[in-house]
C-alpha cells in the first residue's frame, strides 16, 4: 500500500493520497460552497468513490447533487 500524501496547488488545488476523500466536505465548506454539484460521467457515477463523495457531503448537511451526463474524454466521436 502506498503512504503518499500530497498537495499540489498549481494551477488548482488538488489533494491526493490514501482516505483524502474525507477531506471532501471541509473542502467545499472552505470554498463557501453550500451546495456542490459533483460532475462526472456515466460510468464513474455508479461506482463507490461517486456514492462515497456523495454520502460524505449529504452528512455534512451540503446536499446530494450528482450530473452525470457527460461524454468521457477521449471518446469515439
Amino acid at each position: 500500500m502506498s503512504t503518499i500524501s500530497a498537495n499540489w496547488s498549481y494551477p488548482n488545488a488538488f489533494k491526493l493520497g490514501r482516505g483524502r476523500i474525507k477531506e471532501l466536505a471541509d473542502a467545499c465548506k472552505s470554498l463557501g460552497m453550500k451546495k456542490p454539484l459533483l460532475v462526472t460521467d456515466r460510468g464513474l457515477a455508479s461506482m463507490a468513490i461517486t456514492k462515497t463523495a456523495l454520502d460524505i457531503l449529504e452528512d455534512a448537511g451540503l446536499g446530494r447533487a450528482l450530473f452525470a451526463d457527460v461524454d468521457p474524454n477521449p471518446n469515439e466521436k
